[in-house]
């Protein structure tokens, strides 16, 4: 069964660009990478994303949506899950979670590898980083609280079987 677009809906055509052999839409110029394709694409080198998404393009002028559409996976038929490539982009993918493979539309690939070369170059978004610094604080504090209330009620327990051995008669009788 031929490979179809989630988004035209026409056949895909295979082509092999940098070795890998890649399924395109002629149409939208979209890529589905089969699982581990878009890792052998990137051992290519740095500026292989951006050659790709250069050599495919769309046969006619093509404007995506820009809606929520639930993509279909063109190599099992399964629905797609939408994620943001390296967490802190706006750049969304669409990733089969029985397959493995990945729909990367036009232009996301030159978009993916400037957010790799910004992120090699500024590791860590400012940001990004008070929010974590925050959250270990607070981590951090309820280590704490939680052996603070350990003590307690260790204190509360030796407090009363003390007091309990002085209210009564001696436990030997």
């Amino acid at each position: 069964m031929a490979r179809q677009c989630p988004d035209c809906k026409i056949n895909l055509r295979t082509e092999e660009i940098l070795g890998i052999e890649l399924d395109i839409c002629p149409t939208c110029a979209g890529i589905f990478f089969d699982d581990g394709e878009m890792v052998k694409l990137k051992d290519q080198g740095d500026d292989a994303f951006e050659e790709v998404d250069e050599q495919v393009q769309p046969e006619q002028p093509f404007e995506p949506t820009g809606e929520n559409i639930t993509r279909m996976c063109p190599s099992c038929g399964e629905v797609m899950d939408e994620f943001k490539y390296l967490y802190t982009t706006h750049i969304k993918l669409d990733s089969c979670p029985k397959c493995s493979g990945t729909w990367v539309e036009h232009g996301e690939l030159e978009a993916m590898q400037k957010a790799l070369a910004d992120a090699e170059v500024q590791p860590m978004n400012e940001s990004l980083m008070r929010t974590l610094k925050h959250q270990l604080a607070i981590a951090k504090e309820e280590v704490a609280h939680e052996q603070r209330l350990y003590r307690q009620r260790r204190m509360t327990q030796v407090l009363r079987l003390l007091t309990l051995r002085r209210a009564g008669p001696p436990f030997w009788f």
